[in-house]
């Protein structure tokens, strides 16, 4: 499989990342979202494993570590959900440039970042295991309707 370094700036910090790409050209990207303490290589190297199954269908792939995500966690505290959100929202905005077809697959609390910067460029949204918090994420509102939020109820 096929990666390269790819980087995007957001106040000034950098974001690193890896855009797996297939062998033709394609029109859609799948941006894998990891969770609280997660890194780009997703819990036991999961997103790699699932960023191969997915090239080889003709996805192109990219993982990323938000901004204050490191193999150290030295700047761990400096991380906000509106810190993710911002950084998630700028990637999707570089990439949709360049991809017509956006999905998040976001895990764990990478899950209620997806959600918060879900936009109609995002033709597919997957959760694995998301820490959701309905009122601040607008879930409710924005995925359900009233008779399917009270049968999670």
């Amino acid at each position: 499989m096929k990666g390269e370094k790819i980087y995007f700036e957001n106040e000034d910090q950098k974001i690193e990342g890896i855009l797996n790409l297939p062998e033709k050209k394609t029109d859609s990207l799948i941006i894998l979202v990891h969770g609280f303490t997660g890194l780009r290589e997703g819990p036991g190297g999961l997103f790699i494993k699932l960023a191969e199954e997915l090239v080889s269908k003709n996805f192109a792939v990219l993982r990323f570590n938000f901004r204050f995500t490191t193999n150290d966690f030295s700047e761990f505290h400096k991380m906000t959900i509106k810190e993710e959100v911002s950084d998630l929202k700028l990637i999707i905005n570089e990439m949709s440039k360049n991809y017509e077809k956006i999905g998040l697959v976001g895990e764990s609390l990478g899950g209620t970042i997806s959600i918060l910067s879900y936009d109609e460029r995002i033709k597919c949204l997957v959760l694995w295991y998301p820490t959701v918090f309905l009122r601040e994420s607008g879930l409710r509102d924005r995925f359900l309707s009233k008779e399917a939020f009270q049968e999670l109820g």
